[in-house]
């Protein structure tokens, strides 16, 4: 039937046809063959035929092995919307595998691939925005993707949430909801997850202490390279009943388990190869298959690897804060400079305006002061003093004249030849005369401090005028 579609020209049959060639299905194994068929219906359009031609020069069958060459077939594919292909493409972009390493390119198509539901790129979506890897880093976006990669069935999608869920990041912490996380991850043989779900059961957090449970997921969690100390202070923990109980759950728990392939702990964004639920499920030959599962494993990072990758985040990012802080101080010293040399210059203009507008017109205080506050402060101050000096001299004036008057009543009254006036009324006159001698003192003394003003003022004007002076030194 393939070959009738192939002679017709169909390419989705073309295409199809070459994978059999490629497994050697109902057809004698022959790469070549494959290859030329691919070629084919990738020449009629069809996206998938540009993936397996990706697939063939990555997996080096019918040609040699090159990188550089899948990339491009990858890409074409995935430039058609072929999700498989946007996910290598996207991973080999993040890699620098067969094409110069870009995140953001990597990211870009990660998107498109998750988008398109494909879990593993929903994973390495979640990984770059938890890490800030080619994208701002963002908690509550990681912890979105790695829910949708969950939700997939993804085991490392789910240990990942399951994690950001106990440390409460990105959302407020939720023991209980990382508790079932970890359980369904674990369940896929994961071991990073056993080992959290078994710490969780031993503590008691989200859900009840269980030294019995805790115990066979920590042993099978040891089984799949994921060793803790927690183990053997959970075994410590077990009375003699309590340990035979542990053991007979540890052989159930390998009996469940044992038929599941156990989830790699690398990160997806480690893995080249594409995933195979993304390709034709009736092309996907068994060859290919376990040859794809070994590249996985060769290119795989180890957990401590991530581990690593996290911290080294974590430094970088207290760096670029140091760094912010300090392009943010030198912004602020550059900013102060350059006010303080257009202060230089304004100060000169500022006086001169200041000058001839005192010369020409009564300018008002608060004009002034938008011109040069401390010339504004000069005249506001003489102005004060001025009044102060003519009130007093007003008063002077008064009081002299009544001075006056009375002296010239006193001695009328010693040389008249009527009688003396009553006692009384010299008691008064005596009364005035001493308050007009202690107004006088005041006033005495007034004048003095209104000379001590004055000098002030023509002290003050003297700056001013060496103010007026360094003009000519600003360049």
């Amino acid at each position: 039937m393939l070959r009738s579609g192939a002679a017709d020209g169909d390419a989705e049959a073309i295409n199809s046809l070459g994978l059999a060639y490629a497994a050697g299905r109902g057809v004698p194994q022959d790469f070549a063959r494959a290859l030329s068929l691919y070629q084919q219906a990738a020449d009629r359009g069809l996206a998938a035929a540009w993936f397996s031609l990706g697939m063939a020069h990555e997996l080096g069958q019918g040609v040699p092995a090159d990188t550089a060459d899948a990339f491009k077939f990858y890409l074409k594919a995935a430039e058609r919307g072929f999700p498989a292909a946007q996910f290598n493409a996207g991973n080999m972009y993040a890699n620098g595998i067969g094409v110069k390493q870009d995140l953001n390119e990597a990211v870009l198509w990660f998107k498109q691939a998750g988008e398109a539901g494909v879990p593993e790129a929903q994973f390495n979506l979640g990984l770059a925005y938890e890490l800030g890897r080619g994208v701002r880093q963002d908690e509550g976006l990681a912890m979105r993707w790695y829910r949708r990669a969950s939700q997939k069935g993804n085991a490392r999608g789910q240990y990942n949430l399951a994690l950001m869920m106990e440390e409460g990041r990105g959302a407020p912490a939720d023991p209980s909801g990382a508790m079932e996380l970890y359980r369904l991850s674990a369940a896929q043989n994961f071991g990073p997850a056993q080992n959290n779900l078994g710490i969780l059961l031993a503590e008691g957090r989200g859900t009840a202490v269980n030294f019995v449970e805790a115990f066979a997921w920590l042993s099978v969690a040891a089984d799949n390279g994921v060793a803790s100390d927690v183990l053997a202070l959970v075994a410590g923990q077990l009375s003699p009943a309590g340990k035979t109980e542990a053991q007979a759950a540890l052989a159930l728990l390998r009996v469940r388990l044992g038929g599941k392939e156990r989830a790699s702990t690398a990160p997806e964004v480690a893995a080249t190869a594409p995933a195979p639920q993304a390709a034709p499920a009736a092309d996907a030959p068994a060859g290919i298959a376990a040859r794809i599962e070994s590249m996985k494993a060769r290119m795989a990072l180890s957990a401590a690897e991530l581990e690593r990758v996290r911290a080294d985040n974590v430094r970088l990012l207290a760096d670029a804060r140091a760094a912010e802080i300090t392009r943010a101080d030198l912004e602020r010293r550059l900013a102060g400079a350059e006010s303080a040399a257009r202060s230089a210059v304004l100060t000169t203009s500022a006086v001169e305006a200041a000058d001839s507008t005192l010369v020409a017109s009564n300018l008002d205080i608060e004009k002034l002061a938008g011109l040069y506050p401390r010339v504004a402060g000069l005249v506001a101050e003489n102005a004060r003093l001025n009044r102060e000096m003519n009130q007093s001299a007003l008063e002077t004036t008064n009081l002299g004249a009544q001075l006056r008057l009375l002296r010239r009543q006193a001695a009328a009254t010693a040389t008249a030849a009527s009688p003396p006036a009553p006692a009384e009324n010299t008691a008064e006159l005596t009364r005035r005369i001493a308050l007009l001698r202690r107004t006088i003192d005041r006033l005495a003394e007034e004048l003095r401090q209104n000379a001590d003003r004055v000098f002030e003022i023509a002290r003050l004007q003297q700056e001013n005028d060496r103010l007026r002076s360094a003009q000519v030194a600003v360049p």
